[in-house]
């Protein structure tokens, strides 16, 4: 997901990052099955952008490049990713 970023050259700075920060990001990561797109809500979709905050609030500097792809690689994704075994949709029909 950090290399989906880093090769479209785009930062949570850019204007359409104001209304849904990292919607053109999931939207790759669900279509390539990285991304369980039941498992978001509206506080999970919140965490990201709010790290990366949090992590240029704390430090008062420039966010780096391994501080986005820690983020991701260890709180998102495995915040995000599909879980094995049927999902809670297929459970409830």
């Amino acid at each position: 997901m950090h290399e989906d970023m880093a090769s479209g050259e785009v930062n949570f700075t850019d204007a359409r990052f104001s209304e849904n920060p990292i919607g053109d990001v999931i939207a790759r990561g669900v279509e390539r099955g990285e991304i369980d797109p039941e498992r978001l809500n509206a506080r999970v979709m919140r965490a990201l952008p709010s790290l990366v905050m949090h992590e240029i609030i704390v430090t008062a500097q420039p966010i780096s490049d391994q501080t986005i792809s820690e983020i991701i690689d260890q709180i998102f994704i495995p915040l995000t990713m599909p879980l094995p075994g049927p999902t809670r949709h297929s459970e409830i029909t």
